[in-house]
């Protein structure tokens, strides 16, 4: 392998550990809404034509892609 194409292969690793890490904290935990009604986890990150992330409210969390709407994983475990 040449010098070039190896330095591009780690570029392309690191690119793609750091994809993975910040898309994981993109989904909404589960949680218990004001009615006392459960609601799982959602993973709003389903494939790679969609890097949405949570948005809402504590009590109604859903995916989206607009950073105005989302909802802060500090956000989601104070309620």
């Amino acid at each position: 392998m040449t010098p070039g194409l190896s330095g591009v292969a780690a570029l392309v690793l690191c690119a793609t550990v750091s994809v993975g890490v910040f898309a994981w904290d993109n989904d909404c935990k589960s949680y218990t809404d004001s009615n006392n009604k459960f609601h799982s986890s959602l993973n709003c990150n389903s494939g790679l034509q969609y890097w949405g992330f949570c948005c809402g409210t504590c009590n109604n969390r859903h995916c989206c892609t607009d950073f105005n709407l989302k909802l802060s994983e500090d956000a989601q475990d104070e309620w």
